[in-house]
């Protein structure tokens, strides 16, 4: 039987989230009919748009055309959302993507096998 190799990791959590909201039912102002397009709400920190609003933008409604718009976005925003998580919230559905910048593999060596050597050797809080 194969046993699953698993990596410890540190993963820091100050930063907060980048939430997209896709076609939110409340805030959707194009409507439904064959123009509508998909339409996209940023906000920060897993505040709803009711609450506030940092960016909107719509996508072409062809759907490999919109993914790979979101794609761009996303893409070409990661200097502007910086060490942020993403989340992906579509209507029950909500997606996490932890941000690779905020975590940190934990190495087994000589000098690390134990929780005492890793708060020694890494900069955690437990």
């Amino acid at each position: 039987m194969e046993r699953d190799n698993k990596i410890l990791c540190a993963r820091q959590q100050r930063y907060g989230t980048l939430d997209l909201w896709l076609n939110d039912e409340d805030h959707w102002s194009f409507g439904k009919d064959d123009e509508t397009k998909w339409e996209v709400i940023a906000t920060y920190n897993g505040e709803s748009p009711s609450v506030c609003e940092a960016y909107r933008f719509t996508l072409d409604k062809n759907p490999i055309r919109a993914l790979d718009e979101l794609m761009g976005y996303i893409d070409r925003d990661t200097q502007n959302w910086y060490y942020k998580d993403l989340v992906i919230h579509w209507g029950v559905h909500t997606l996490k993507f932890y941000n690779a910048k905020n975590i940190e593999n934990i190495e087994k060596d000589e000098y690390t096998k134990t929780f005492e050597d890793i708060k020694f050797n890494y900069e955690i809080d437990w």
